[in-house]
């Protein structure tokens, strides 16, 4: 079980890689979304989707932090400028953190009845 954790930090590319790929299938899963709902009616709606205010959220978030993540290994020789992307990675999330607050607020639930 503690050989897993070991690879993780023998390789930290491979937390690069996964995220990169993870990221990359979910913001091609937005804009899939983003697609459909642009063609649907729940469009003239769409302060009360809570799927839109979620999908926005994540959207910035995985967009504005994905190449933070791809040069994250390379950032260690310049503790200046990763310090800055650190806190752009804070600023992304409380902005995901806000959209999810805003959907709970103010989306409405989509009822679908059995």
């Amino acid at each position: 079980m503690f050989d897993h954790f070991q690879t993780f930090h023998a390789n930290p590319w491979f937390l690069d890689i996964s995220y990169t790929i993870g990221a990359i299938m979910i913001i091609l899963a937005i804009f899939q979304f983003i697609a459909v709902f642009i063609k649907s009616d729940e469009l003239i709606q769409f302060k009360t989707s809570m799927m839109f205010w979620v999908s926005v959220g994540l959207l910035i978030f995985f967009a504005g932090s994905l190449p933070y993540w791809l040069i994250r290994s390379y950032l260690v020789n310049f503790p200046e400028i990763g310090n800055g992307l650190v806190i752009l990675q804070f600023c992304l999330n409380y902005i995901m953190y806000i959209c999810f607050i805003i959907s709970f607020k103010w989306g409405r639930p989509k009822l679908q009845y059995i």
